[in-house]
């Protein structure tokens, strides 16, 4: 492999395709819930190659992690978000961390504060991160 090879598996190495997570959010999570905050990191630095991660015991490799406040109006609203969200094939080890009930039934409207945390697994990163960790830089491209 050249340096110039190299030099762009590095620079697209693990880099996630934030827009694309974000809609896949909005559109798996339940209507009667919103979110309030959310905060996520990749992971930097970790120049592991994806398929001996693969190989090793945890079936998924952890791209990076999450959190996120959130709001429904039941119990089983904060639920029906750990159920969805969990579903997403760019997410894993989802929890929920805390869900509390403010209001009351009978006057004012019932709110439940979420919050909850996971990963983000290697099927959130960008089409080139894929290519690069799968070592296919030039496929899709004039070069090929």
């Amino acid at each position: 492999m050249s340096s110039r090879e190299s030099l762009v598996k590095d620079a697209w190495h693990g880099e996630v395709a934030w827009q694309v997570l974000l809609q896949d959010i909005a559109l798996t999570m339940p209507s009667q819930t919103w979110l309030t905050q959310f905060q996520a990191k990749a992971k930097s630095g970790d120049k592991a190659d994806p398929k001996a991660a693969a190989a090793a015991a945890s079936p998924v490799t952890v791209a990076g992690d999450f959190t996120v406040s959130g709001q429904g109006f039941d119990h089983p609203d904060s639920a029906d978000w750990l159920a969805r969200i969990s579903q997403m094939k760019q997410v894993a080890n989802l929890s929920l961390s805390q869900s509390s009930a403010t209001g009351c039934e009978g006057g004012s409207q019932r709110q439940v504060p979420f919050s909850s945390a996971g990963s983000l697994t290697s099927e959130s990163w960008s089409d080139r991160a894929q290519r690069a960790a799968n070592g296919d830089l030039y496929e899709g491209t004039n070069a090929q």
